[in-house]
């Protein structure tokens, strides 16, 4: 899973470097991102729905960071509020940006960071929405 969304970095990247010549190119790099991010996606809810091998909490939640940043750069507000909306399901006061899940500090605070990035990504694009 983890490696379905480095892949999506790495075909940002890639497609960041496309002139205006290569439209369709450029579009097709587009699929496979979206392609690249939902895979991870999909696989990170299966690890945390059947899987009990690791916490996977970190890397889910990043996932859905990237893809959401992705969106956004498409202007593509209303669906990065959809993927972000699996981190922040309802209006909880914190909204879980304060949740750890790792054992040591650095872990932790590096959830926590992502998170608190997401949940600020978020809640700019529901306003974009609005």
């Amino acid at each position: 899973a983890r490696l379905y969304n480095n892949i999506g970095l790495l075909l940002e990247k890639f497609a960041s470097s496309f002139s205006g010549e290569n439209q369709h190119h450029l579009y097709l790099e587009k699929i496979n991102i979206h392609q690249a991010y939902q895979t991870s996606i999909k696989l990170h809810q299966s690890y945390q729905t059947y899987g009990k091998c690791a916490d996977v909490t970190h890397d889910y939640d990043g996932t859905c960071l990237n893809y959401a940043l992705f969106l956004s750069y498409q202007d593509d507000f209303e669906g990065a509020v959809q993927i972000l909306s699996n981190l922040f399901p309802s209006n909880n006061d914190d909204n879980g940006v304060g949740e750890g899940g790792g054992d040591d500090g650095s872990s932790s605070d590096a959830g926590r960071r992502i998170r608190e990035d997401a949940f600020r990504l978020f809640m700019f694009c529901q306003q974009q929405v609005d």
